[in-house]
């Protein structure tokens, strides 16, 4: 080590779960529409209504 540059301190920084990613990256809106389409899918597989 060098005691005229020592390191630079380490930096903690709190665990973030996968949705506060999403969150950052996505606006409400953005999720409600990949929702909604995630949903219909799922409803065609399950023969439950046709698309709009």
């Amino acid at each position: 080590m060098d005691p005229v540059n020592p390191p630079a301190p380490v930096r903690n920084e709190p665990y973030k779960t996968h949705l506060a990613y999403v969150k950052e990256r996505r606006s409400d809106e953005d999720g409600a529409a990949l929702l909604e389409e995630a949903l219909e899918a799922l409803r065609i597989r399950r023969g439950g209504r046709i698309a709009r």
